[in-house]
């Protein structure tokens, strides 16, 4: 930058502060005021996932170990899983890990 910007540079961002209006404070207690307790999950327990593995070189590929149905892999992001425990009866997986 060319010595003689520096001066310039400078007075725009100062004015460029000056111009900038406070917004008025809020407490805290106010901005949680419009916020209301709604159901935004299913209506019945479902399984619950204890872990995910994702596989880093395609992070689209993750396995979810849960801790009522066992372990589901996906391919596409999350958007479809396919149980690969689906034959072996009840079984609930704590953990699970990928050999990368």
């Amino acid at each position: 930058m060319k010595p003689s910007l520096r001066p310039l540079l400078a007075l725009v961002c100062v004015a460029g502060l000056a111009v900038v209006t406070p917004l008025r404070a809020q407490s805290i207690a106010e901005e949680f005021d419009s916020l209301h307790f709604r159901s935004i999950g299913p209506a019945t327990m479902s399984g619950r996932v204890s872990d995910l593995a994702v596989y880093e070189a395609n992070p689209a590929i993750y396995y979810a170990a849960t801790a009522h149905s066992g372990l589901w892999k996906t391919t596409s992001g999350g958007a479809l899983f396919e149980p690969l425990f689906q034959n072996e009866g009840l079984i609930a997986l704590g953990d699970v890990a990928i050999s990368q």
